[in-house]
């Protein structure tokens, strides 16, 4: 929904590494490493509600535990 939207807008403003708008430079992270921060980010925003972040990255609850094992977050 539309509040999901703009609390992943705010997540990704806020990442400190800079280039326009707030978002990653080219080539400061790799396409897994940014998958992982924003995660990451919305495990702390939806207070670990797994459903919750699994719906506001538009993947299934099997698909996030996948990336959980990938990325070592299990």
């Amino acid at each position: 929904d539309v509040a999901d939207l703009r609390a992943l807008a705010e997540l990704e403003s806020r990442d400190t590494r800079g280039g326009a708008g707030g978002l990653p430079t080219p080539g400061s992270m790799t396409l897994d490493e940014m998958e992982k921060a924003m995660i990451v980010a919305c495990l702390g925003h939806y207070e670990g509600n797994v459903t919750r972040v699994a719906e506001a990255l538009g993947l299934s609850r099997a698909a996030l535990y996948r990336r959980f094992e990938k990325y070592g977050l299990a």
